[in-house]
């Protein structure tokens, strides 16, 4: 039987093995510079978590992890080529040369390359360049990882993948011609951020990334150059690799607007309008550069769920799969199949941007291009702009945003979007009104009736999960400190355990024979895990037909202890993963396990080893329910040579 892998990666595995019992000491924090370095998937963020979505390269965001850019467009400056560790050719380094040395040797050179400099708001700068008031956790978060920007030259259409590895050059740059202490152009001493008014050079970039963008010598921000703009964000993908992208700064539909990259939700079946209409307003944040904070409000949220309930399609048998709101566009990429005909006495009729009109609707794909698709309807061209002027302004109500859809005649080159409303296609609007308030009512009085309608012709829920929360800062802690999930058991110990952590290590490092010998080809470790915590123990399989049988006769032979977050060095921790086959983790202490599989997005390896978080099981993309820890006893299988 093939068993498919979503973001539900199910264990089924191969038999055999024996038992274990006795003393080990924990993963130490003097042992993660070799995790770092063999294990280079090792993310104390906890995978594709850095940005809602994760993961997969899609639009630039305003925030990561609650900190903004200093700025979102400006010039840019020429700075100097570094070595791999992060020096330059005129003496001293990058500000965070030592998170560039922390990448391996092999994959530096992108983050050489294509670094950033910007004066980051971790810092308030003085017009001389010198810094204070530092903010130290957001500076230690630039030094944790390289944080990634995407960045666009609106001029040639280039975009690029930066690293931010440097901060500055002083606000004086691209203004004065010598440096002095005399700020101008709105700047104060000292500043965070870049005051409206400022002219001056906002960023740098090393050669090669300058060229990448299509600048040339004279196209800078400095005295008598041509002082292009670029624009800033935050790369959505926060895993990606530096270098060139085709993916734009600030927007996902490209100059014209008609087409261009769908947005990714990271969100798996079972769908909801819930998230639906989140998504939606997640979407039209990125698309216009507006903080998620005031797009992504409950008013708004509350809003469109009744306009969902109005609209009706998708939700419950109705027209329109991935399409709630009865929207029309239908551009290429979107792969847009008609539904119906057009018929006034529909409750809704989705006006798409382009005014035009046709089937009565259209069924989408899949839930990230329906919301794609909604979102653009309402961002791109003229037609509906008064409901993107109402979501995109701080403070405004569910009831304004029913008034503005409703009197689209107020607002010139604007047209209807629910033929209800359209006195042309013979609408009420007052009527129309009156019912929006009274659903909106409803769905107030008896929010999670409407919010957790599913949405029809959605993936088959037994083999996907659905997104949780990333992990914040208070729940991932520095790096070697694993996470606050657990706590090591110092009163129970398992004879071999220090050997296992070890094999662990070993097996991380996927160049090695451990890990060749451990998860051999073609299959490696893909959907292995019950086989892998075997062979941290030393034993050639499991001797269990898959984590679940394996957790169930532990519990009957009273070696398990379900529910305890205290498990000694080389426990076996095991998930329920809503499927059929479970997930079983090996715990090394301080917090981190080694599991199959978690990272492979990231490592482009299939059924790779890795060492992460505890968190990544819980909170990350996979969402798994935590059962309890067991001894690592496993089933008539033979120890074999040490790996």
């Amino acid at each position: 039987m093939k068993i498919t892998k979503v973001f539900l990666w199910l264990c089924l595995f191969i038999l055999v093995s024996s038992s274990a019992t006795g003393y080990a000491n924990a993963l130490q924090n003097k042992d993660l510079k070799a995790i770092i370095r063999d294990s280079v998937f090792y993310d104390p963020d906890a995978l594709a978590c850095s940005v809602e979505g994760g993961g997969t390269p899609g639009y630039g965001v305003d925030e990561l992890n609650g900190y903004r850019l200093p700025t979102n467009k400006g010039t840019t400056g020429r700075e100097e080529a570094i070595d791999e560790n992060g020096k330059v050719g005129t003496g001293g380094t990058v500000t965070w040369s030592k998170t560039l040395k922390n990448i391996p040797l092999a994959q530096r050179k992108p983050y050489q390359d294509y670094y950033i400099t910007m004066r980051w708001n971790y810092a308030a700068w003085n017009w001389n360049g010198t810094s204070t008031d530092i903010d130290e956790k957001q500076y230690s978060w630039f030094e944790k990882k390289p944080r990634l920007v995407l960045v666009t030259n609106p001029k040639t259409n280039k975009s690029i993948i930066a690293a931010a590895l440097e901060a500055g050059p002083g606000p004086w740059v691209g203004v004065d011609r010598d440096s002095n202490n005399t700020p101008k152009q709105g700047w104060s001493n000292p500043t965070r951020g870049t005051p409206e008014g400022y002219k001056g050079i906002v960023s740098g970039f090393p050669p090669i990334a300058y060229k990448a963008l299509g600048l040339g010598s004279g196209d800078g921000g400095y005295p008598g150059e041509k002082k292009v703009e670029l624009t800033y964000s935050w790369a959505s993908d926060q895993n990606a690799t530096p270098g060139p992208t085709t993916v734009a700064s600030g927007s996902a539909i490209g100059s014209t607007g008609a087409t261009g990259s769908i947005y990714k939700s990271g969100l798996s079946a079972p769908y909801t309008v819930e998230q639906f209409v989140t998504h939606t307003l997640k979407a039209i944040a990125q698309k216009t550069n507006k903080p998620e904070s005031t797009v992504v409000t409950k008013e708004h949220i509350d809003a469109l769920i009744a306009f969902a309930q109005l609209e009706g399609g998708g939700t419950g048998g109705n027209d329109g799969a991935f399409n709630i709101f009865n929207t029309k566009l239908h551009t290429p990429d979107l792969n847009a199949v008609p539904k119906g005909t057009e018929d006034a006495s529909r409750v809704g009729s989705g006006m798409a941007a382009n005014g035009s009109d046709g089937p009565a609707t259209y069924d989408y794909p899949d839930f990230d291009t329906g919301v794609e698709a909604t979102a653009r309807s309402m961002v791109q061209g003229k037609y509906q702009s008064r409901l993107i002027t109402t979501l995109t302004t701080k403070g405004t109500t569910a009831a304004d945003f029913f008034n503005t859809l409703t009197y689209y005649n107020k607002y010139p080159g604007n047209l209807a979007w629910a033929a209800k409303s359209d006195p042309k296609r013979g609408g009420n609007p007052t009527a129309y009104l009156n019912e929006a308030l009274s659903v909106l009512a409803s769905v107030r009085k008896d929010y999670a009736k409407y919010a957790n309608v599913q949405l029809n012709k959605s993936a088959n829920p037994a083999t996907a999960s659905t997104q949780a929360p990333c992990p914040d800062a208070d729940q991932i802690n520095e790096l070697g400190k694993g996470d606050k999930l657990f706590t090591t058991n110092t009163s129970i110990t398992f004879p071999g355990a220090d050997e296992a952590v070890a094999r662990a290590q070993r097996i991380a490092n996927m160049s090695s024979a451990a890990f060749k010998t451990a998860c051999p080809d073609p299959k490696k470790c893909d959907a292995l895990c019950d086989h892998l915590a075997g062979e941290v123990w030393g034993y050639s399989s499991s001797g269990y037909y898959s984590a679940k049988v394996h957790w169930e006769t532990m519990v009957s032979k009273g070696k398990a202890h379900p529910g305890d977050r205290n498990p000694p060095v080389g426990a076996s921790l095991f998930y329920d993963n809503a499927g059929k086959y479970g997930h079983i983790v090996t715990y090394l202490g301080n917090g981190l396990i080694l599991s199959n599989d978690v990272l492979d997005k990231k490592s482009g390896v299939t059924g790779g080893a890795y060492i992460v978080p505890s968190g990544s099981m819980e909170r990350g993309p996979w969402n798994l329910k935590y059962l309890g820890w067991a001894e690592p006893v496993f089933n008539g299988g033979l120890r074999k040579p040490a790996i």
